[in-house]
């Protein structure tokens, strides 16, 4: 039978990934609330279930993911409705880094739950 943990941590995540989602739906054209929303789903993520690396993943996918879209922004690949800086919005480092710490949780729990 498979451990209520695993499953548990894997809804957690998923539902957290949905809100962020309808967070970024919701209010892209407002970078202020909708950095808010993404700072308070970050903390949810660092403060329930938090698996050792969390922190380091969520600011390395921050940095990395915004110096992408940086780049693709510069060389005209795409470009967002409400830019802060550098033709990305503000909230846009936030949403990579949460991004980036939910596919690490997200595949080690369906790991965990598809190894038994």
């Amino acid at each position: 039978m498979i451990s209520a943990t695993p499953v548990r941590r894997l809804a957690f995540d998923l539902f957290l990934f949905t809100l962020g989602i309808a967070a970024l739906v919701s209010f892209y054209m407002d970078n202020a609330i909708l950095t808010a929303l993404l700072l308070i789903n970050w903390a949810a993520i660092l403060s329930v279930w938090r698996r050792k690396g969390d922190a380091y993943f969520l600011l390395i996918g921050a940095a990395m993911g915004a110096a992408a879209e940086i780049t693709a922004i510069h060389y005209g690949a795409w470009q967002y409705a409400n830019p802060s800086f550098f033709g990305i919005p503000l909230w846009l480092p936030i949403a990579w880094g949460i991004i980036a710490v939910l596919i690490r949780r997200i595949a080690e729990s369906v790991s965990e739950i598809t190894a038994r």
